[in-house]
């Protein structure tokens, strides 16, 4: 243990004696160089003579003034690399130069106008400022001109008589156009509106739009208004609907001949039997047993009377023959809100 404190306090003494001796060195040659700096000031009857350009001083330029080393000027040139050049010519004492050697030779070292900060700044400020200026004036200039356009077009189509669109619209004859100019409803909703009566033939009531992806209980709520239908098909008096007995022999209930359409029970979707899906028009057994297969297997439950044409063999026709006669509640109601599994968690 002792032999290491030893070397320890050896190697320290070493190092602290080599430390000294640089410093020494150092302030010797700086002291060297004070006596003779009187000399080194520019003379005036040298018209030669030109001071150093520090930003673009080479190494060789650096060492040419008393003082400074080739190593000194290597580490001068470097730092003006790294920091892309010199805000003042104090940086060079920064840069690596000792104080009293940069207090001696300050005077001969300048920095160009053009790579003066302050100056730079100004005149970077001065064109930002220009173009700012011409950035707002062509800006002026365009929503001018827009603002004159759009009166030149707002002139011409009344000149042209282009038709104003009026509400509300027969909604299986509105256009593209005229969907896109109702509240609430974009060029998207426009589209599947008229993708949905095509494939379907034409809406047989304006609560089919709650059919369509996109359009809720919100939107189906604002854009009612400006629909209407020539035709609609609804259920008139859908309450208290009255329920003729049903004979308990399934063949009597097949071989029951229907002459009037409105001795026809009001039937419930949800809770319907096979007996009573047949009292509609034009029901065989094959299609009562594909809507029961339908709603027991595939839905679950009817949320809106249409939904019945989810069936293969049930038509459009069919569907506008029996719809006065379908509820999907006990209430009458040709609809009932759909439910999601969160809400009812919650």
């Amino acid at each position: 243990m002792r032999k290491k404190l030893s070397l320890f306090l050896i190697y320290l003494a070493v190092v602290s004696g080599f430390c000294l001796h640089q410093f020494k060195i150092h302030d010797r040659s700086m002291e060297s160089i004070m006596p003779y700096t009187h000399t080194w000031q520019f003379p005036s009857d040298n018209p030669d003579f030109e001071k150093i350009d520090i930003y673009h001083a080479t190494v060789s330029e650096f060492s040419k003034l008393p003082g400074i080393s080739r190593s000194l000027s290597q580490q001068i040139v470097s730092y003006r690399k790294e920091n892309g050049g010199f805000e003042a010519l104090s940086d060079l004492i920064t840069a690596g130069m000792p104080e009293k050697l940069y207090t001696c030779l300050e005077s001969y070292f300048y920095i160009p106008e053009e790579e003066n900060p302050s100056e730079h700044k100004k005149s970077q400020n001065s064109q930002n400022f220009q173009k700012n200026e011409e950035t707002n004036r062509n800006t002026l200039e365009l929503e001018s001109e827009l603002e004159t356009e759009s009166e030149s077009n707002f002139e011409t189509s009344e000149t042209i008589g282009i038709p104003e669109i009026s509400f509300p619209l027969e909604l299986n004859q509105a256009s593209f156009e005229e969907l896109c100019a109702v509240p609430g409803i974009g060029e998207v909703l426009a589209q599947r509106i008229l993708d949905y009566r095509e494939t379907n033939g034409g809406f047989l009531n304006c609560g089919q739009l709650l059919e369509i992806y996109g359009i809720g209980e919100a939107i189906y709520t604002e854009v009612l208004p400006y629909f209407y239908l020539e035709t609609e098909y609804f259920q008139e008096d859908p309450t208290e609907p009255e329920f003729p007995e049903i004979s308990e022999n399934p063949e009597d209930s097949e071989n029951q001949e229907i002459s009037d359409f409105s001795d026809i029970l009001v039937i419930n979707l949800n809770t319907a039997t096979k007996e009573e899906l047949l009292r509609l028009p034009g029901c065989e057994d094959a299609l009562a047993e594909e809507i029961l297969t339908l709603r027991d297997r595939d839905i679950h439950q009817f949320y809106h009377i249409y939904e019945i044409t989810l069936a293969e063999h049930v038509t459009m026709e069919l569907f506008a023959e029996w719809q006065d006669y379908l509820t999907v509640s006990d209430d009458g109601s040709t609809q009932i809100p759909y439910i999601t599994p969160y809400a009812a968690e919650e």
